[in-house]
């Protein structure tokens, strides 16, 4: 009986001593919400330091539906960000990425459908954001984009079908490709020069 007392006991001080040292040193980790509705998990948090950063398409099995509100909020060191090949993310929520000080290029699935309100607001050094050629991007909300200095260039998918409010106010576009069915809210492209928004 005292062998087991004590094996139970030692077990409990190495699984305390593990959990210590992921929060004293800050192993890189993401964090995970299980979402019923979807049947899939939602990326919610980063912990430890990142600088390249490739968001998985599963999570214990189950497809990873979207990047959480506000998850990657003032995390620095992340320099680049992309998803694995075959991603599920549809939706990144509100305020996913914003003010991430070091992120410079971010490569987007083609899964994704949504990218909401104040997503990448505030970065100021994210140079590059690329969309793949299958892309099913349909809605970009407001201030998406706002705010993004170093952002000179950008080639919207075809399919987008919508551009919420001030999506890029006070970024650096020089030039934004874009296609012509796309539907824009107030003020959805205020900051950027009209010569320098092309249609297709």
């Amino acid at each position: 009986m005292r062998i087991k007392v004590l094996i139970g006991a030692f077990i409990t001080l190495i699984i305390g001593t593990i959990i210590s040292l992921i929060c004293v040193l800050e192993i890189p980790r993401l964090a995970f919400t299980y979402d019923e509705k979807t049947d899939s998990y939602i990326l919610t948090n980063v912990y430890g330091s990142f600088s390249n950063l490739v968001i998985p398409t599963y999570h214990n099995d189950k497809k990873v539906s979207s990047i959480g509100r506000e998850a990657f909020l003032e995390k620095d060191n992340i320099k680049e960000i992309s998803f694995e090949e075959d991603s599920k993310v549809k939706t990144i929520e509100s305020g996913a990425f914003s003010f991430m000080p070091d992120l410079v290029k971010i490569s987007l699935s083609s899964s994704l459908e949504v990218i909401d309100n104040n997503a990448f607001y505030g970065c100021s050094l994210l140079k590059e954001v690329s969309f793949k050629d299958d892309s099913k991007l349909n809605i970009i909300n407001g201030l998406a984009f706002a705010y993004c200095p170093l952002l000179e260039e950008l080639s919207l998918p075809s399919g987008i079908r919508s551009i919420g409010s001030y999506a890029f106010y006070n970024s650096g576009i020089k030039k934004l490709y874009i296609a012509n069915a796309t539907t824009f809210y107030e003020h959805a492209l205020d900051s950027i020069p009209e010569e320098n928004i092309i249609y297709y």
